[in-house]
């Protein structure tokens, strides 16, 4: 074996603390269904990250047939990754039978290849030899089956962000962008892996055993744990009831675009015209009198109890009658409201965060970005223009 140097050291601790929130998840955060994927995933990549320290330090060499049984684990691990995901933004769905079946990769191989060693084989040893592309068909088969699962998760977080337009008018909460950073990290583990195994079979070495992806791997482990351990609010899964009125609103097949002119979701709603023009006159009254989109916790449910009409038929008021989702109607009274905040002589000395979350606002972030969007310049270069 070869001596330890920084980069083993890195990623030693990198595992270390990878094992540590292995245990504290278990010992404190195990209950909720969600965190119980986020417990795989965290120890999964301490044991690949494990496996790298070792074969950095030529512990392998020995022992080749292990290696497929150890970097099986991704076969546990990306799937925990996207049903983490799915769970978050489907809190209430229940775990099912045919679940089990994202498992079958992994159970495959390790009986494979233990049924191999028994006999004294190495029954995966051909899939480790290079194929005409230059790069192992095992190692074609792992990277191909992880890229899937995270899209899988890229297409699943952007739907719910999608479809959260429809019936929330903050959705910080439950963005998951934290997620979203995190599952692009690993597509990006998983194209480093695949260049850096590509170009050594051709002769060329971009890191010295891999060293590039280990550290991104490393990175991966460190980036979970601060936002576990500086971020605690991940691990409290927001109630199945603050994220919708019911599966209309999030499903499996994700939302349903109703400002497109052939989308089917109202057309058997029975709401007349009399009808809708009362609940849109009540609405305006609500919004500009009494001014509830300074609630930053404002829903759709909300807004449609203070109105005493049914949710469905106030998003179709607001969807079809005034064009917009719920999302973007609510923020623009707060956005309205920020402007004239700004040229309030009353509140100059006010800074520019504490006027958006008096409007409504719950992050800097998408104030910002909000404000920019309808107004065409940032609030500080609107203040500056209209000083």
């Amino acid at each position: 074996m070869e001596q330890i140097n920084l980069i083993d050291v890195t990623l030693l601790l990198a595992a270390a603390q990878g094992m540590f929130l292995t245990i504290y998840l278990l010992h404190r955060h195990r209950r909720p269904l969600p965190n119980r994927f986020l417990i795989v995933l965290n120890f999964s990549y301490s044991v690949i990250l494990i496996e790298m320290m070792l074969e950095e330090l030529n512990f392998w060499d020995p022992f080749p047939w292990l290696i497929p049984v150890v970097l099986g684990i991704v076969f546990v691990m990306v799937p925990a990754h996207y049903y983490y995901a799915l769970h978050l933004t489907r809190p209430g769905r229940k775990l099912q039978w045919r679940d089990l079946l994202h498992l079958l990769p992994f159970v495959l191989l390790e009986l494979f290849q233990g049924v191999g060693m028994l006999r004294g084989q190495d029954p995966t040893e051909e899939l480790f030899v290079p194929s005409h592309g230059g790069i192992t068909v095992f190692n074609l088969i792992l990277m191909g089956y992880a890229l899937v699962y995270m899209i899988l998760t890229l297409v699943r977080l952007e739907r719910h962000r999608a479809a959260s337009l429809a019936f929330l008018s903050n959705i910080e909460r439950i963005q998951f962008r934290w997620l979203n950073n995190l599952t692009w990290l690993t597509i990006i583990i998983l194209i480093s892996f695949s260049l850096e195994n590509l170009l050594l079979l051709r002769g060329i070495q971009l890191s010295d055993e891999f060293n590039l992806t280990s550290l991104l791997v490393a990175l991966f482990v460190y980036a979970l744990g601060y936002q576990i351990l500086l971020h605690p609010d991940i691990l409290v899964v927001p109630r199945a009831e603050t994220l919708g009125a019911n599966e209309q609103a999030i499903s499996a097949e994700g939302p349903i675009d109703v400002l497109r002119e052939d989308a089917p979701k109202y057309q058997k709603s029975g709401l007349s015209d009399e009808r809708a023009d009362a609940i849109r006159t009540a609405l305006l009254q609500v919004m500009e009198q009494d001014e509830a989109f300074r609630n930053p916790d404002l829903t759709l449910i909300d807004l449609a109890d203070r109105l005493e009409v049914s949710p469905h038929n106030l998003s179709e008021v607001i969807n079809t009658r005034l064009g917009v989702h719920f999302f973007d109607y609510v923020n623009r009274y707060r956005i309205e409201q920020v402007k004239r905040d700004i040229l309030d002589p009353g509140k100059q000395h006010l800074k520019m965060l504490a006027i958006a979350f008096e409007a409504g606002f719950r992050s800097k972030s998408s104030f910002n970005l909000l404000f920019k969007k309808h107004v065409g310049m940032t609030p500080s270069e609107y203040r500056k223009q209209n000083s």
